[in-house]
Protein backbone atom coordinates (compact mmCIF):
# COMPACT_ATOMS: atom_id res chain seq x y z
CA UNK A 1 0.00 0.00 0.00
CA UNK A 2 1.26 3.69 -1.16
CA UNK A 3 0.90 6.70 0.72
CA UNK A 4 0.21 10.37 -1.35
CA UNK A 5 2.42 13.08 0.35
CA UNK A 6 0.57 15.65 1.83
CA UNK A 7 0.07 18.46 0.12
CA UNK A 8 1.45 22.00 1.32
CA UNK A 9 -1.97 23.20 1.48
CA UNK A 10 -3.21 20.20 3.74
CA UNK A 11 0.24 21.22 6.26
CA UNK A 12 -0.83 25.22 6.07
CA UNK A 13 -4.71 24.14 7.14
CA UNK A 14 -2.74 21.44 9.83
CA UNK A 15 -0.71 24.56 11.01
CA UNK A 16 -3.56 26.93 11.01
CA UNK A 17 -5.86 24.21 12.91
CA UNK A 18 -3.17 23.58 15.68
CA UNK A 19 -2.24 27.31 16.57
CA UNK A 20 -6.46 28.03 16.96
CA UNK A 21 -6.59 25.03 19.52
CA UNK A 22 -3.76 26.35 21.41
CA UNK A 23 -5.56 29.94 21.14
CA UNK A 24 -8.95 28.29 22.23
CA UNK A 25 -6.58 26.44 25.31
CA UNK A 26 -5.68 29.93 26.91
CA UNK A 27 -8.83 31.47 25.84
CA UNK A 28 -10.50 30.95 29.50
CA UNK A 29 -10.78 31.91 32.47
CA UNK A 30 -7.63 30.11 34.00
CA UNK A 31 -5.50 32.59 32.00
CA UNK A 32 -7.14 35.55 34.03
CA UNK A 33 -3.79 37.01 36.25
CA UNK A 34 -3.84 38.86 39.76
CA UNK A 35 -3.85 42.45 39.79
CA UNK A 36 -6.52 42.89 36.22
CA UNK A 37 -9.22 45.32 36.30
CA UNK A 38 -13.11 43.62 36.10
CA UNK A 39 -13.54 45.90 32.82
CA UNK A 40 -10.39 43.91 31.48
CA UNK A 41 -11.51 40.78 32.36
CA UNK A 42 -15.22 40.90 31.65
CA UNK A 43 -13.93 41.67 27.86
CA UNK A 44 -12.72 38.34 27.80
CA UNK A 45 -14.86 36.36 29.86
CA UNK A 46 -18.43 37.76 30.67
CA UNK A 47 -19.06 35.83 34.09
CA UNK A 48 -22.05 33.28 33.87
CA UNK A 49 -22.82 34.36 37.70
CA UNK A 50 -21.55 37.44 39.76
CA UNK A 51 -22.22 36.66 43.61
CA UNK A 52 -21.86 38.98 46.85
CA UNK A 53 -19.36 37.60 48.91
CA UNK A 54 -20.03 38.14 53.23
CA UNK A 55 -17.04 39.99 53.01
CA UNK A 56 -18.07 42.69 50.45
CA UNK A 57 -16.08 41.15 47.57
CA UNK A 58 -17.33 39.55 44.08
CA UNK A 59 -16.89 36.33 43.23
CA UNK A 60 -17.43 35.66 39.03
CA UNK A 61 -17.90 31.91 38.09
CA UNK A 62 -17.35 30.42 35.18
CA UNK A 63 -18.30 26.87 35.18
CA UNK A 64 -17.86 23.92 32.32
CA UNK A 65 -21.86 23.21 33.24
CA UNK A 66 -23.82 21.13 32.26
CA UNK A 67 -21.12 18.01 33.97
CA UNK A 68 -18.48 20.00 32.99
CA UNK A 69 -14.62 18.97 34.05
CA UNK A 70 -14.12 22.80 35.62
CA UNK A 71 -15.34 25.21 37.33
CA UNK A 72 -13.06 28.65 37.86
CA UNK A 73 -14.06 31.05 40.83
CA UNK A 74 -11.77 34.71 39.96
CA UNK A 75 -12.71 37.03 42.96
CA UNK A 76 -12.48 40.60 42.83
CA UNK A 77 -11.38 42.68 45.63
CA UNK A 78 -13.18 46.54 46.61
CA UNK A 79 -10.91 47.66 44.66
CA UNK A 80 -12.05 45.75 41.34
CA UNK A 81 -8.98 44.42 40.90
CA UNK A 82 -8.12 40.39 40.85
CA UNK A 83 -7.27 38.64 44.36
CA UNK A 84 -7.28 35.12 42.86
CA UNK A 85 -8.41 32.67 40.59
CA UNK A 86 -9.25 28.97 41.51
CA UNK A 87 -10.09 26.05 39.67
CA UNK A 88 -12.97 24.81 42.25
CA UNK A 89 -13.57 21.49 40.68
CA UNK A 90 -10.29 19.48 43.00
CA UNK A 91 -10.20 17.53 45.68
CA UNK A 92 -8.08 19.66 47.28
CA UNK A 93 -10.74 22.44 47.09
CA UNK A 94 -13.57 19.88 48.45
CA UNK A 95 -11.23 18.89 51.58
CA UNK A 96 -10.52 22.57 52.49
CA UNK A 97 -13.83 23.99 51.97
CA UNK A 98 -17.17 21.76 52.20
CA UNK A 99 -18.19 21.07 56.03
CA UNK A 100 -21.46 19.49 57.02
CA UNK A 101 -24.18 22.41 58.43
CA UNK A 102 -22.92 24.39 55.29
CA UNK A 103 -26.37 26.06 52.92
CA UNK A 104 -27.34 25.17 49.45
CA UNK A 105 -26.26 28.50 48.34
CA UNK A 106 -22.74 28.31 50.48
CA UNK A 107 -21.94 25.38 47.90
CA UNK A 108 -23.22 26.92 45.02
CA UNK A 109 -21.78 29.91 45.68
CA UNK A 110 -17.96 27.78 46.44
CA UNK A 111 -18.69 25.49 43.40
CA UNK A 112 -20.88 27.49 41.03
CA UNK A 113 -24.43 25.32 39.68
CA UNK A 114 -24.19 21.69 40.02
CA UNK A 115 -24.51 19.92 36.81
CA UNK A 116 -27.44 17.45 38.28
CA UNK A 117 -30.11 17.72 41.06
CA UNK A 118 -31.23 14.47 42.00
CA UNK A 119 -33.96 14.27 45.04
CA UNK A 120 -34.29 10.88 47.52
CA UNK A 121 -37.86 11.67 49.73
CA UNK A 122 -37.70 8.35 51.48
CA UNK A 123 -34.55 9.42 53.06
CA UNK A 124 -34.90 13.23 53.23
CA UNK A 125 -32.20 14.24 50.99
CA UNK A 126 -31.40 16.11 47.66
CA UNK A 127 -27.88 15.39 46.06
CA UNK A 128 -26.03 17.82 44.04
CA UNK A 129 -23.76 16.17 41.61
CA UNK A 130 -20.51 18.01 40.08
CA UNK A 131 -17.93 16.17 38.05
CA UNK A 132 -14.10 16.63 38.14
CA UNK A 133 -11.08 15.00 36.81
CA UNK A 134 -8.53 13.97 39.28
CA UNK A 135 -4.97 12.61 37.21
CA UNK A 136 -4.27 10.64 40.63
CA UNK A 137 -6.94 8.15 40.86
CA UNK A 138 -7.31 4.85 37.77
CA UNK A 139 -10.38 6.31 36.53
CA UNK A 140 -9.37 9.75 36.93
CA UNK A 141 -13.79 11.05 35.33
CA UNK A 142 -14.98 11.85 39.00
CA UNK A 143 -17.79 12.98 40.21
CA UNK A 144 -18.94 14.33 43.48
CA UNK A 145 -22.28 14.01 45.50
CA UNK A 146 -23.09 16.38 47.95
CA UNK A 147 -26.15 15.72 50.06
CA UNK A 148 -28.58 18.22 52.01
CA UNK A 149 -31.02 17.51 54.39
CA UNK A 150 -34.37 18.74 52.69
CA UNK A 151 -35.30 19.58 56.28
CA UNK A 152 -33.06 22.38 56.73
CA UNK A 153 -31.23 22.63 53.12
CA UNK A 154 -27.65 21.93 54.92
CA UNK A 155 -25.23 19.46 54.01
CA UNK A 156 -24.80 16.41 55.48
CA UNK A 157 -22.25 14.66 53.77
CA UNK A 158 -20.46 14.12 50.16
CA UNK A 159 -18.52 11.64 48.00
CA UNK A 160 -15.97 11.37 45.58
CA UNK A 161 -16.58 8.61 43.45
CA UNK A 162 -15.40 7.28 39.98
CA UNK A 163 -18.34 9.21 36.98
CA UNK A 164 -20.87 6.59 36.38
CA UNK A 165 -20.64 7.73 32.72
CA UNK A 166 -17.17 6.77 32.33
CA UNK A 167 -16.35 3.75 34.56
CA UNK A 168 -16.03 0.71 32.68
CA UNK A 169 -17.20 -1.68 35.79
CA UNK A 170 -20.73 0.49 36.11
CA UNK A 171 -23.55 -0.34 33.25
CA UNK A 172 -25.52 -3.20 32.11
CA UNK A 173 -24.15 -6.34 33.80
CA UNK A 174 -27.02 -9.05 31.97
Amino acid sequence: MTTAPISPRMLRLGAVLAAALAVAACASPASVKVGETRADVESRFPPKARVKLADGTERWQYPTAPMGWRAYMVDFGADGRVMNVTQALTPDYFYKNIQPGLSKSDIQTMLGEPGMVSWYPRLQQDVWTWRYWDQGETIPSRQLDVFFSMADGRVLSYTMTSDKAFDPGIGDRR
